[in-house]
């Protein structure tokens, strides 16, 4: 994230705010549009040239972008891009050399972006690495399997990885640091 981040890269940042994560019509036309291409639609409130090749119809292409339309106030501005530069944060892309390419097997729904913090090289860092992903609203017991995973592969994986979700995952959190 520099001080001029190309036009690719924030489209990739603004998409990532007004879709949601793993969104199969925005994966869709990202893989017949640019990312630039597509953030420029929501804008203009119109469906890229050959995005109704991606597999869903038009009257479902005009929705989503009638919905990532309304969500564009969430979009974070350069400024703010560059507050968040100074505190630490990275930007990582698909095709960045530091992306980790075990994401890329998730296809039109893998993230758009990481925000990375720290110094280690994430593609390295996650070669060795797991996933404990739970509910939101986990129940006790959920919570209790997800800690117990984590405690369990905690010695064994270099990378945890803290997601903006609650419940079961926090436990896990707190166990992986507990146990290694």
């Amino acid at each position: 994230m520099s001080a001029m981040i190309d036009r690719e890269r924030f489209a990739r940042i603004a998409l990532s705010f007004v879709a949601e994560p793993g969104d199969l019509t925005l994966g869709g036309m990202l893989r017949t549009s640019s990312p630039a291409e597509v953030f420029a639609a929501v804008c203009d409130g119109h469906p890229p040239e050959g995005a109704g090749e991606s597999g869903r119809g038009s009257c479902g292409l005009a929705r989503a972008i009638e919905r990532w339309a309304a969500r564009l106030g969430r979009v974070p501005t350069d400024s703010r891009l560059a507050d968040w530069e100074r505190t630490g944060l990275r930007l990582l892309c698909p095709g960045d050399p530091e992306w980790p390419t075990q994401l890329d097997v998730l296809g039109d729904i893998r993230p758009l972006v990481l925000w990375v913090q720290g110094s280690a090289d994430l593609r390295f860092a996650c070669l060795r690495s797991v996933s404990v992903v739970g509910a939101r609203a986990a129940t006790g017991y959920g919570q209790h399997v997800a800690t117990e995973m984590a405690a369990a592969v905690a010695p064994t994986a270099s990378t945890a990885a803290r997601t903006a979700g609650r419940s079961a995952p926090t436990g896990s959190r707190s166990r992986c640091w507990r146990a290694g």
